[in-house]
């Protein structure tokens, strides 16, 4: 990981996700969710038939059935970027 200052502040540079797409786009698509509850339900059932990654804060990692990216996390109003204190 390489660190980069930008005039509002430090940015982590993270390796894009893999994708089945080829060429330019959309890189990852991010998605909120508003309890922890859902997303717990959401992983399952896609883990059913996809290979699904799970981070240490709790977001998913995921392939569409056409290759694009998807990340989920639990996030609400006025939380940080993290979701932290989502229910």
């Amino acid at each position: 990981m390489r660190a980069r200052r930008w005039c509002y502040g430090i940015v982590t540079i993270l390796p894009l996700p893999s994708s089945a797409l080829v060429g330019t786009g959309v890189r990852e698509v991010i998605w909120g969710l508003d309890s922890s509850v859902n997303l717990t339900q959401l992983a399952a059932d896609l883990a059913s038939d996809r290979p699904v990654r799970h981070d240490a804060d709790g977001t998913v990692h995921f392939l569409t059935d056409c290759g694009l990216p998807f990340r989920a996390a639990c996030i609400r109003e006025g939380a940080g970027r993290d979701g932290a204190g989502c229910a």
